[in-house]
């Protein structure tokens, strides 16, 4: 037996809307791809701390720290001091991708 749309209909007492996105919606996803262009395909670990409120606004934080990647890799194999004193170490040190290079390149003494 399969079911149709009307059948989901009834099932879920609901009725089809025809929407469209509203100006501030549309506005929102202009900024939004705007941004995406705007911005180098790789960055610095400065350009997305700098950037990150922006970034969060828009929900492009995760997509932009991976083009930080090659750098974060860089400072982890040739500078770790500088990665690890940086500012942006001391406040996305959480992250998976910065974890993942400081685990793999820079012995850390945990007390």
């Amino acid at each position: 037996m399969s079911i149709n749309e009307d059948d989901l209909q009834f099932i879920f007492e609901a009725e089809k809307a025809e929407t469209s996105p509203s100006e501030e919606e549309l506005d929102f996803l202009e900024q939004r791809a705007r941004i995406e262009a705007d911005t180098l395909p790789l960055l610095s670990i400065d350009q997305y701390e700098e950037q990150y409120a922006l970034f969060c606004q828009y929900g492009l934080e995760e997509e932009m720290l991976q083009r930080t990647e090659p750098h974060i890799r860089y400072l982890s194999r040739f500078e770790p001091g500088e990665l690890l004193a940086s500012s942006f170490y001391k406040q996305f040190r959480n992250k998976k991708i910065v974890r993942q290079y400081v685990k793999e390149n820079i012995d850390l003494v945990e007390d």
